[in-house]
């Protein structure tokens, strides 16, 4: 009987995006929680006088306040899958075949295990250039919805 080879590189993939939303859902879900204990019961109660049932008042009430909260987990966790370094080398250490080679593991490969620090410091300033330019929208977008 063919058996499959459990090293193919798609599996792998697969395992750490699996494990990386796994390790990020309990932090998001705080995040959702805090913010949800912070919508007013009185509106609500509103809605409920006014007639709007549970799909009504999570689609006009809930979901729209939770808005910036959404916005901060996403751009959170955008961040946080780009530093998963931990993870993929706990896991992979970026094989099979590099199927799992991340930016960090690439940066950290260039400094330590090839001493090539040019290159590799090269690699890290283009690495925080784009986690900086997500940041500064974040930024915008939190400032914007203060205002």
């Amino acid at each position: 009987m063919y058996e499959r080879n459990k090293s193919e590189p798609k599996f792998a993939f697969a395992a750490v995006t699996i494990t990386n939303i796994w390790v990020g859902i309990p932090f998001n879900m705080l995040l959702v929680l805090t913010g949800m204990t912070t919508i007013p019961d009185d509106v609500y109660e509103a809605a409920r006088i006014d007639g709007a049932g549970k799909s009504q008042s999570l689609r006009y009430i809930t979901l729209p306040l939770l808005k910036a909260t959404m916005v901060s987990a996403v751009t959170i966790g955008f961040i946080y899958t780009f530093k998963a370094y931990d993870l993929i080398v706990g896991m992979t250490q970026g094989g099979p075949n590099h199927a799992t080679e991340m930016i960090s593991t690439l940066i950290y490969q260039e400094n330590f295990t090839t001493f090539d620090f040019g290159k590799g410091s090269a690699m890290a300033n283009v690495y925080f250039l784009i986690i900086f330019v997500v940041a500064i929208f974040y930024s915008q977008l939190v400032i914007k919805e203060e205002e």
